[in-house]
């Protein structure tokens, strides 16, 4: 019973994982980064980003979770050394700021904290496939909304989602992506989760909605200290800090509905 509930994850990861190559040397051969430039790069850089979540899964023992400490000391690492070289390179100017910064700190170890504790329990549970899809919701809804926002975008509302934050985002983007996301985590959450269709398209939802406030926190952080990306890491995504920002508070709000609800 065991084997299948890790099986589900890992075969889950493995799709993408092709699907990312397909897609990779797709564009490769078409022309690579000289005809698509950042889609081209985007799409390698989620190869390596899915390679490290496989490994993180299947490394793990029933009794220490080797891949989750090897996944939060990656982001810890490259994560403080990001915010230490933009605060330095760019330090605060007022009282503001200041604090802005120092709530994007707690919310960052707030959520290492959590995405620890999560991954650790569920690891004991063998439940792992319920941090995969957390993980799934979370950032394939930043696609979702890139996709529904070209698509849709300010044709039902003149008013952008956060204009002076986020120029790029609309709150059609916002609230299609997330039923998007909501639709689509329906067959992906059965797969891997032991949730019924009720649960998952909730926490959905709940986690697609704090997401965005996540990623709106986070362009907040870099719009006050005048920077597009906080790192260069992932060519196509920017830095670690840019590809996670959407987990800092939903990973956290997941933890606690798990530990309180779901558990």
């Amino acid at each position: 019973m065991v084997g299948i509930v890790l099986l589900k994850p890992v075969v889950f990861l493995m799709v993408l994982l092709f699907l990312a190559t397909t897609a990779w040397l797709t564009l490769k051969t078409l022309g690579g980064h000289l005809r698509f430039g950042t889609v081209y790069y985007t799409v390698r850089s989620w190869i390596v980003l899915l390679c490290l979540l496989l490994v993180g899964l299947i490394i793990n023992t029933p009794d220490v979770a080797f891949g989750i400490a090897l996944l939060a000391v990656l982001m810890v690492l490259k994560g403080q050394h990001e915010i230490r070289r933009l605060f330095r390179q760019f330090p605060s100017q007022t009282t503001k700021q200041r604090y802005l910064d120092s709530l994007f700190i707690l919310v960052f170890s707030l959520f290492i904290i959590a995405f620890i504790d999560l991954g650790t329990s569920l690891n004991q549970q063998h439940q792992l496939g319920i941090l995969i899809f957390v993980i799934f919701v979370i950032q394939f809804n930043d696609i979702g909304q890139y996709l529904m926002g070209r698509l849709l975008g300010q044709r039902l509302f003149k008013r952008k989602l956060a204009p002076i934050i986020s120029p790029n985002k609309t709150i059609e983007g916002a609230l299609f992506g997330c039923m998007l996301t909501s639709a689509l985590s329906l067959p992906i959450g059965k797969f891997l989760t032991p949730f019924n269709y009720i649960q998952i398209f909730i926490l959905a939802w709940i986690l697609t909605s704090v997401g965005i406030v996540g990623d709106l926190l986070e362009s907040a952080v870099k719009r006050s200290h005048g920077v597009k990306d906080m790192g260069r890491w992932l060519k196509g995504h920017g830095g670690i800090m840019d590809r996670i920002d959407s987990l800092l508070l939903s990973v956290p709000v997941f933890w606690f509905i798990y530990r309180t609800c779901l558990s």
